[in-house]
């Protein structure tokens, strides 16, 4: 924004600020604290120009002076701002923590909410770019270093491995940050996520309304850790809500436990099986085990590389890239940086899609 315009808008809130005496404006607050009206006008907007201990000096003495902002202010600084971006096209990062570079582009999910995060933010004016931050994200601080010498504010830490680094050593408090799902935890951070209570909720009683009464669950431990249990909560609920036969659910390691999946399905012999991603669903096809005539089979997380078209519900990982985004350009806009007082979560439901693997059951 360029001195002059700077100047007529703090005229502009000096003139209008809202409920305080007349007095009570930005060059009043900077008389008493002694620093330039532009300094109160940054501190004000927790500005990292500021140093912390004069933001909260200013925002103090501004609270008690009895000042408050003039919205129209505000809103014409953050139009200024974005019609800046719009030109100087903004890079905010997509930050990958795969064991590759291209990790997080190998997986469906994470690849849709890259692509939906890249449209919503080039229709808000900013330019996404990947970076890469080592496996599990080891390599932090050498990202850390690009991004300062790049001049960037904003990040969303894309889904990550679990586990992975246990300290993923960026500059959190000079950095606008939201991350997609709850595989990183690390830092409180504003978040985008799947709506798995609900998510699973919903295919239980799809399932249920085709005829299936024996409802088994199926996952591996990461995918489990990776949504803090919520599915094994959507199951239970969805048990208590539309009944059927309980079937233990069971987790296993990916690499080493197919007898483990194998044991439980010959135990339990569920007529409906519910997985996560493509192992279970292969695992059965290898051992001869048809699918829907032998068990029947709905996904909680539809991917595109599937030949059959398989029942079960779609994440929509879009829609979810582009809500991390918004968050962030929100923060962007504020001036608000490092780690917020009270983290929010946008939760996006899911859809359910009818498939072939599991039809009505006479």
């Amino acid at each position: 924004m360029n001195e002059f315009l700077m100047t007529k808008l703090l005229s502009l809130a000096d003139a209008n600020s809202g409920a305080g005496p007349p007095a009570t404006n930005l060059r009043a607050i900077a008389k008493v604290a002694c620093v330039s009206h532009v300094t109160v006008s940054l501190a004000l907007r927790n500005h990292p120009r500021v140093s912390e201990s004069t933001r909260q000096r200013i925002r103090a003495l501004a609270d008690k002076m009895g000042y408050r902002p003039n919205a129209l202010v505000s809103a014409l600084m953050s139009h200024v701002g974005s019609n800046r971006r719009v030109v100087d096209q903004e890079v905010v990062a997509f930050l990958t923590g795969g064991p590759t570079p291209d990790w997080a582009m190998t997986r469906p999910n994470v690849r849709q909410n890259y692509l939906g995060a890249q449209t919503r933010a080039e229709q808000l004016g900013f330019r996404l770019e990947t970076f890469w931050m080592g496996p599990g994200g080891e390599n932090a601080p050498a990202t850390a270093k690009i991004l300062r010498t790049r001049s960037v504010r904003g990040v969303i830490v894309a889904p990550l491995p679990v586990p992975h680094a246990a300290n993923i050593a960026l500059d959190w408090p000079h950095l606008a940050a939201t991350t997609i799902g709850y595989s990183f935890e690390q830092v409180p951070l504003h978040r985008a996520a799947s709506q798995d209570v609900n998510g699973m909720i919903l295919v239980y009683e799809k399932l249920r309304q085709l005829g299936y009464r024996r409802i088994g669950l199926a996952t591996s431990v990461e995918d489990m850790m990776r949504v803090k249990y919520y599915w094994l909560s959507g199951l239970l609920t969805g048990q208590e809500l539309f009944g059927g036969e309980r079937v233990p659910h069971v987790t296993y390691e990916v690499k080493t436990e197919k007898d483990r999946f194998h044991a439980w399905y010959r135990k339990h012999r569920p007529d409906v099986i519910v997985g996560v991603t493509r192992d279970n669903y292969f695992w059965l096809k290898e051992a001869g085990i048809r699918i829907p005539q032998d068990v029947g089979y709905a996904q909680l997380n539809l991917l595109d590389d599937l030949t059959d078209k398989v029942s079960g519900i779609w994440q929509q990982s879009f829609e979810i890239g582009a809500a991390a985004m918004d968050l962030l350009v929100t923060q962007l806009h504020n001036n608000e940086y490092g780690s917020p007082i009270t983290p929010t979560c946008t939760l996006i439901d899911s859809r359910w899609m009818g498939g072939t693997t599991a039809p009505a059951r006479r």
